[in-house]
C-alpha cells in the first residue's frame, strides 16, 4: 500500500521549517512534524531554495543566540536582582500592588566548561581533544611568539 506525503506548500512550509528549527527541532523531527520522510525532506531542500533557506536561517538565528548566552557564560556576568512586596493600596478595595523592596547586584563567575567549549570550537589546533594535543599547544605557543618577532 502506497503512503501519500505532503505537498510541498511554497506559503507554508518555509515558515513552518524556521519555526521548527528555532524551536531545537533537526532534520527528522522536522520531518516527522511536517508529516514527509527524510528523503523528501532533502529533496525539498534542494528543490526550493526557500524551504533551504528557511532551514538555515532559523538555524543561523538560534546558533547566534546560544554563541551569545555560551560567551556569557564563558566571561561571567552581572545583573540586578530584585526582590519585590505586595502591597495593599490604603483604599483596600484594589488589588494587592507589587513594589520593589530592595536591588541587590550580583555577579555570576565565568564557568569553566564554557570556557573551554567556546576554546575548543574556535581554536580546535589548540584546545581540541587530541592525543597530541600538548605538542600543538607548544607549537601555537611557538607560532605566536615568532608572529610578535616579525612585528
Amino acid at each position: 500500500m502506497k503512503t501519500t506525503e505532503t505537498a510541498y506548500d511554497r506559503a507554508i512550509h518555509p515558515h513552518l521549517a524556521v519555526w521548527l528549527v528555532k524551536n531545537g527541532m533537526d532534520a527528522g523531527d522536522i520531518a516527522r512534524q511536517i508529516g514527509v520522510s527524510l528523503s523528501t525532506l532533502h529533496r525539498w531542500r534542494k528543490e526550493y531554495p526557500e524551504f533551504e533557506q528557511s532551514l538555515k536561517g532559523g538555524g543561523d538565528m538560534i546558533d547566534t543566540l546560544v554563541e551569545g548566552s555560551l560567551l556569557k557564560r564563558a566571561l561571567g556576568y552581572s545583573y540586578d536582582e530584585v526582590t519585590f512586596d505586595w502591597k495593599n493600596p490604603p483604599d483596600g478595595d484594589d488589588l494587592p500592588v507589587q513594589t520593589p523592596v530592595k536591588t541587590v547586584r550580583k555577579h555570576v563567575q565565568p564557568e569553566l566548561s564554557a570556557i573551554m567549549t567556546w576554546l575548543k570550537a574556535r581554536k580546535p589546533k589548540v584546545w581540541g581533544d587530541k592525543k597530541n594535543d600538548i605538542e600543538d599547544r607548544v607549537a601555537y605557543f611557538l607560532e605566536g611568539l615568532r608572529e610578535t618577532d616579525e612585528d
